[in-house]
């Protein structure tokens, strides 16, 4: 068995607007813990990222536009 990490990151918008979502598959992972662990450090590297970039466009941190939304999950699939 092997466990998959998916991603999705999406911009944040004004509430009733849909944006397309960025997904991301990351294979090869042996257990649970070790995707979700590797779940949360991209999430959190993509938000530091994503607000550095943010922020060189002259985005202020603090809004709600500063930071993505990102979801994670562990999938298991058996090849």
């Amino acid at each position: 068995m092997e466990w998959v990490l998916l991603l999705t990151m999406a911009l944040s918008s004004p509430p009733g607007e849909v944006r397309d979502v960025a997904p991301v598959v990351l294979p090869g992972f042996t257990t649970v813990e070790a995707c979700n662990l590797a779940g949360k450090q991209i999430a959190d590297r993509f938000v530091a990222l994503a607000g550095k970039t943010r922020q060189q466009q002259g985005i202020a941190g603090n809004s709600a536009t500063s930071i993505p939304m990102i979801n994670t999950e562990c999938v298991a699939l058996r090849k």
